[in-house]
């Protein structure tokens, strides 16, 4: 009897995740279609005006000269801008599902886009396994503006949100918005908000964060449905940059909320809570991703998965000739901790290593080995800190060549492992070398 009522709750549920599912599909495709049918003379002169802008840059731009965590990405935003251009608003399904753009072959796509400007250049490229999102932000905004000014009111609002979620972790805790400013600091934010195709995911993970924060009270069975939302609307806005930090960072912030007000009730309801997290926004993330794929392929009477099929095994294990699989494996590690503040600063590998050795050895003679067995908390932290190293080992090619973009993932490992640090040090330990090394300057030994 118990387990059957146990059945017809689990079914209940899994029926209510599909309607909202289904629901937040409609309602996303809904201002997709919307969106399209601005017509294209309402954004033309925007368009026209955002010219100069890229007409001055290159699809890839170094803030900081030879500093590859500083790049701007505006290959990204120029083939979304050629998206939109465009969109036929007399087929706006269509249109939405296909994605056209126009591309030279082996041309810079600030160029191209310029071109597809200035010469009303038909398209000849797709992009469908994207939903391309950003497309019912950007179109209306374009009616508005021009790139320049979006660019603007997006480094506005990007800081706003940051700042505020700043404020709310400092009434929370101070420990924990001490953290948060220093992973910040360590990915880079500040480039962020430069170029769009980083914005969204911060954006997703800087809303949920601050929702999250404020619902957790209210028990998990909300958060469940916020990180089920959050996964649809992370594939619908994502163009495959960093998109863990839309979940992870949440519910990192909520468990360490937690445990600092004293609200851990037992380390198995965090676990259950954690992995149950976890599998419900990965469900909801892929099962977009699929949607996608499944209505292009019925809208346009095409199979979009041997398409998507190629570009998904390119970016799992796709390589250039010139690199070994080894290579790229290690590389994808690397190349994406190298980029993190101010490790980047440092140029010689054998210089990285001696300083990354000397931090683990200080940390292992620092660290309250006998505290941490009873702290099991801070098993679940490490657990989820190495999550952003198994995305670049999943995506090796992908992480490989977009190091300069997915390194901020390690936002994730960074809270984490800062949150253990300081809750695991010894601190009698460090005291006692302290007054050792004054004792010393002094003459006096003990």
């Amino acid at each position: 009897m118990f387990n059957a009522i146990k059945i017809k709750n689990t079914l209940v549920e899994i029926i209510k995740y599909i309607m909202y599912f289904v629901f937040t599909v409609l309602v996303v495709l809904f201002l997709l279609i919307i969106t399209s049918l601005i017509p294209k003379s309402a954004i033309q002169e925007n368009l026209k005006e955002s010219v100069p802008f890229f007409e001055k840059r290159s699809g890839m731009e170094e803030i900081l000269k030879r500093r590859e965590y500083t790049f701007v990405h505006y290959y990204a935003d120029t083939i979304i801008l050629n998206i939109i251009n465009n969109i036929d608003s007399s087929k706006p399904l269509e249109s939405v599902m296909v994605d056209k753009y126009y591309q030279k072959s082996y041309a810079d796509v600030n160029y191209d886009f310029i071109k597809s400007i200035k010469e009303e250049k038909e398209p000849n490229q797709q992009y469908i396994r994207y939903w391309h999102g950003s497309i019912v932000i950007l179109r209306p905004l374009l009616t508005i503006f021009n790139i320049e000014e979006i660019y603007l009111l997006n480094k506005i609002l990007l800081w706003m949100l940051a700042i505020l979620l700043f404020f709310i972790l400092l009434r929370k805790s101070k420990k924990i918005a001490i953290i948060y400013i220093i992973s910040m600091i360590l990915i880079a934010f500040p480039i962020v908000p430069y170029c769009l195709e980083y914005s969204w995911t911060f954006y997703i993970m800087l809303i949920v964060s601050i929702i999250a924060i404020q619902i957790e009270k209210k028990g998990n069975q909300l958060l469940y449905k916020l990180f089920f939302i959050t996964g649809i609307l992370t594939c619908f806005f994502d163009f495959l940059t960093t998109e863990l930090i839309t979940f992870l960072v949440p519910m990192l912030l909520v468990l360490l909320v937690r445990k600092e007000e004293g609200r851990i009730k037992t380390i198995k309801e965090e676990i259950i809570f954690l992995i149950k997290s976890c599998v419900i926004w990965g469900i909801a993330y892929v099962a977009m991703w699929l949607t996608k794929w499944l209505l292009a392929s019925i809208i346009l009477n095409i199979n979009a998965l041997d398409y998507v099929k190629d570009n998904l095994l390119f970016r799992i294990n796709g390589k250039k000739g010139y690199i070994s699989t080894k290579e790229l494996y290690i590389g994808s590690l690397y190349e994406n901790f190298h980029n993190l503040y101010p490790i980047n600063i440092i140029k010689r590998k054998s210089d990285i290593l001696k300083i990354v050795l000397i931090s683990i050895f200080v940390l292992i003679i620092s660290i309250d080995w006998k505290n941490i067995r009873k702290k099991w908390f801070s098993l679940i932290l490490l657990f989820i800190s190495v999550m952003p190293y198994m995305r670049y080992l999943i995506l090796v090619s992908h992480s490989y060549y977009h190091s300069f973009f997915t390194f901020r993932e390690q936002i994730i490992t960074i809270i984490a492992l800062f949150y253990i640090i300081i809750d695991c040090l010894n601190y009698k330990l460090l005291l006692k070398e302290i007054n050792f090394k004054k004792d010393n300057k002094k003459g006096e030994y003990k």
